[in-house]
């Protein structure tokens, strides 16, 4: 019995594992051919939406240990995905336009790629807030049962990439827009805004919107108990300080990116309906 157990679960290990394999490249497909050539909004919106929900999914895995018949996990496409948002809204992806009969492609019109961003920026922040505020409500409630590795795996890998993007201004103001947060320049009068940055209403560098936005679940994830968690919401704070003003540029800098401000919406009330 042991070995008919164990055949079966490696048979299905091995079929999940291909079958994971291609939905990697479906998604791959997804983030760099078939959004930056779908012309219509409301297609790019759907092809968007499937990456958020591969993320998302993720979150959803039983916080009990896996047996021989529980479903794989799909880490590595839930990370892939994420990495394609991310990707997206930081208008890092090298996407390409619409190709000509002559099967020439050429690069994505920077205008366009503008767009994609700002369709990209929302569906992110939205899965990564779920992602810290799951997580830590998860690992509190289960207590001494550790969390399956693939979640600790993805929420630090969020945290990491939340600290390392920077938007450009217009897909910063565009997330509060979108988030109903008003962008008020005299909460941020006394801050100096940095050459290229916006008007100064979403920070000093006007690039890290998304951080404030998310300012209420980090603060939460600070009583996690995973210490690289805790590390990059330590750097993430701190960028949120300097961006609002406070503190100097001399340890500001020490940290090699520019920041956001810190009091940050009650997104899961008062905008529901977005998250």
């Amino acid at each position: 019995d042991d070995e008919m157990i164990k055949e079966e679960h490696e048979g299905g290990l091995e079929a999940a594992q291909a079958g994971e394999q291609v939905d990697m490249a479906v998604a791959s497909c997804i983030v760099y051919d078939l959004l930056p050539q779908a012309t219509a909004r409301e297609a790019r919106a759907a092809l968007l939406s499937i990456l958020e929900g591969a993320v998302v999914e993720l979150i959803v895995i039983p916080t009990v240990p896996a047996t021989t018949r529980s479903r794989p996990y799909r880490f590595n496409l839930a990370d892939q995905c994420l990495e394609g948002l991310f990707d997206l809204a930081a208008n890092d992806a090298q996407t390409q336009g619409p190709c000509g009969e002559d099967g020439g492609c050429e690069p994505l019109d920077p205008e366009e790629s503008l767009a994609l961003a700002k369709l990209a920026a929302p569906m992110l922040l939205r899965a990564c807030h779920r992602i810290l505020q799951e997580y830590v409500r998860d690992e509190a409630e289960a207590s001494s049962c550790p969390l399956p590795r693939a979640r600790t795996e993805q929420v630090v890998s969020a945290a990491r990439r939340l600290q390392a993007l920077e938007l450009s201004p217009e897909v910063s103001e565009h997330l509060f827009r979108e988030f109903g947060v008003p962008a008020d320049p005299q909460a941020h009068r006394d801050a100096k805004p940095r050459e290229n940055s916006s008007d100064g209403s979403v920070g000093r560098s006007g690039r890290r919107g998304h951080l404030l936005l998310l300012y209420g679940p980090m603060c939460q994830c600070i009583c996690s108990n995973n210490p690289m968690l805790r590390d990059s919401l330590r750097s993430m704070l701190e960028i949120i300080g300097w961006e609002v003003g406070l503190g100097g540029l001399s340890w500001a800098g020490s940290i090699g990116r520019a920041g956001r401000a810190p009091v940050g919406p009650d997104i899961q009330h008062s905008s529901s309906e977005k998250w």
